[in-house]
């Protein structure tokens, strides 16, 4: 399906160059490719953090339960941290570039859509982008390191933690009453109810690594209670595995835990410069 919406992207693209000299007709092929944009970024994000969330948390629990006593300097271990940090790069750039195609789309198909007496949001530039991309950078590492701690620790209760975590975020969800495969509001159409709660269920998964925006309005809310919920077990998560942990070197074992802490507020301090000066 990845591949179908790239080829009717560039399709619209082509149509959009050709009646460049048309206004309607333009803006028509302008909207159709944003569309798809937006379908595309929404994919890239569910493929990258179906694939490499889980991957980058098993690399780090491997790496964990090993201890630090394992870690050389080799070749191997270069290779290992060469492919974390292209995950966790990859995932942030994921985001950054759905946040850039939702906008977008707002923008075009639903220009009347923001609240009356508010002024809509201006487009994303790359330097926004870039901005973006170490905020969820930063917010989603401290997160997956602090998975990979607890998992290291408490592998058992590791799943059940995760698994109700997880459908918490469904019924929170649930309650935004997405509308991403619903054609027609007005009239039930149970297999587009049921896609979409196929949909809800996939992004209650992403909320397990981030927040991300599924409907527009004030999402200031949303982040307030999702950050302090994240937070909170994050920091659980670091002191379970700085008590309980069979890391001797004390050194390295707090400074993973450091970076949880603090990780979090670089994450912060990058969204606050992103939404305040950009």
């Amino acid at each position: 399906d990845l591949c179908l919406k790239y080829i009717r992207g560039l399709y619209y693209t082509w149509k959009g160059f050709q009646k460049r000299n048309n206004p309607k007709w333009a803006r028509f092929y302008l909207t159709k490719q944003i569309l798809i944009d937006a379908d595309i970024a929404l994919l890239r994000v569910f493929d990258c953090f179906m694939d490499s969330g889980s991957q980058v948390i098993l690399q780090l629990y491997i790496m964990l339960r090993l201890g630090s006593t394992s870690m050389k300097f080799d070749t191997l271990f270069a290779k290992q941290c060469l492919s974390i940090i292209s995950s966790l790069g990859s995932l942030a750039y994921a985001l950054s570039g759905y946040s850039r195609c939702w906008r977008h789309m707002q923008l075009t198909h639903s220009p009347h859509g923001w609240p009356k007496g508010k002024a809509p949001p201006r487009l994303v530039s790359w330097w926004s982008t870039i901005i973006q991309w170490f905020w969820y950078l930063f917010l989603i590492t401290p997160r997956v390191l602090a998975l990979a701690m607890f998992a290291a620790t408490f592998r058992s209760w590791f799943w059940i933690i995760l698994v109700g975590h997880w459908f918490g975020m469904l019924f929170w969800i649930l309650r935004f009453r997405t509308i991403f495969c619903i054609s027609d509001t007005t009239k039930y159409n149970p297999r587009e109810a049921i896609f979409e709660k196929c949909y809800n269920l996939v992004c209650s998964y992403i909320f397990i690594f981030c927040y991300m925006n599924l409907r527009k309005g004030d999402t200031r809310l949303h982040y307030i209670g999702f950050y302090t919920i994240y937070y909170i077990e994050n920091i659980s998560f670091s002191i379970i595995y700085a008590i309980h942990s069979a890391e001797t070197n004390s050194v390295f074992k707090y400074s993973l835990v450091t970076f949880v802490c603090v990780g979090f507020w670089f994450a912060i301090f990058f969204q606050f410069m992103y939404y305040r000066f950009l």
